[in-house]
């Protein structure tokens, strides 16, 4: 698993639990190289078995806890997580996760609450003070926010998270302080600033990928559509699995009227992105080819899946048709 061979590593996980299949230790390392591979379910699964085994245990868990945080499943990692707390009320790390599904849950107060204790308990924790900083930032308080951000980054200045959520609260700042209307100056140097974050996150660890979304993002914010495409188009090739990156390529690429490399993108991501969203892509690239794809923009606002895009869908519907694409 150090090595980073995911092959050899499942093979003797999989010998000794069936050799064993209460064994605590391959219970959790099958847990958490699961989860390193983003396959949530057996992760989860694990990490479940080893509550079984090893109840007593804090890290079982704050493990499963994290697990299921991880997978978004918010609701579901509260409880594990205030067990952990219960074996171990100084275990920061749970704090700071339950704070973050808190927060995800819409009990805002809760996540501050439990996040200030985890301040409290390590002032020097950059989880705990990145998390509570990213809580002031959704809530309109950006430069509280960066300036927590900063303490962080002045504790843990060689961590590769603290520059990218540094960079993420800037970013941040420079669209709430664009959208209000206020000094383009000041909205430049929080973009170049958060730029250079992204840069040492990514100094610091050149497999970050998503400082460099980031960078593509900042590069967006300025209006430089093709320094954004290529940023994103470098996480895809590293990641092609990252719906992300992939969400954002292909917007740039067919709001720029790039067409043919739309479609050409479109065509190589047919297993790793939703159906959904690669009807949606493909309606828009026919419609800038001069198409009329009405009725298929109208039946996707029919589909319950789709109703993450209800928005975009009605932005083409408005839209004139534009002439074909070169």
């Amino acid at each position: 698993m150090n090595r980073g061979d995911v092959s050899a590593t499942r093979e003797a996980l999989d010998q000794a639990l069936a050799a064993d299949p209460d064994h605590a230790t391959a219970l959790q390392l099958s847990g958490v190289l699961n989860c390193r591979m983003r396959q949530y379910t057996d992760g989860i699964a694990a990490f479940r078995r080893l509550t079984e085994v090893k109840p007593e245990k804090a890290s079982s868990w704050f493990n499963l806890g994290k697990a299921l945080n991880d997978a978004r499943q918010f609701v579901e990692s509260m409880d594990p997580l205030a067990r952990a707390l219960e074996i171990q009320p100084e275990h920061t790390a749970a704090r700071v996760l339950l704070g973050l599904a808190q927060r995800e849950t819409g009990d805002t107060e809760a996540a501050i609450e439990s996040l200030r204790h985890a301040r409290e308990q390590a002032p020097e924790d950059p989880a705990a003070t990145s998390a509570m900083a990213a809580i002031l930032g959704s809530e309109g308080k950006h430069d509280e926010a960066v300036n927590l951000f900063l303490e962080a980054v002045q504790h843990q200045p060689n961590l590769p998270d603290t520059h990218y959520n540094l960079g993420k609260g800037l970013l941040a700042r420079a669209a709430a302080a664009y959208a209000g209307g206020q000094d383009n100056e000041r909205v430049g140097r929080d973009l170049a600033a958060g730029a250079e974050s992204f840069r040492q996150a990514l100094l610091i660890d050149s497999h970050f990928h998503d400082a460099r979304l980031g960078l593509g993002e900042i590069a967006e914010a300025r209006q430089d559509w093709f320094e954004a495409i290529s940023h994103y188009r470098k996480v895809h090739q590293k990641r092609p699995r990252d719906l992300q990156a992939t969400i954002l390529l292909m917007r740039l690429l067919i709001a720029g009227g790039r067409v043919s490399e739309a479609a050409e993108h479109l065509a190589q991501i047919t297993e790793t992105a939703p159906e959904v969203l690669r009807t949606f892509w493909s309606a828009q690239i026919d419609r800038r080819r001069g198409k009329d794809v009405r009725a298929r923009l109208e039946a996707l606002l029919e589909r319950p899946d789709a109703q993450f895009l209800q928005k975009d869908i009605q932005n083409e519907l408005m839209s004139d048709n534009q002439a074909p694409a070169q």
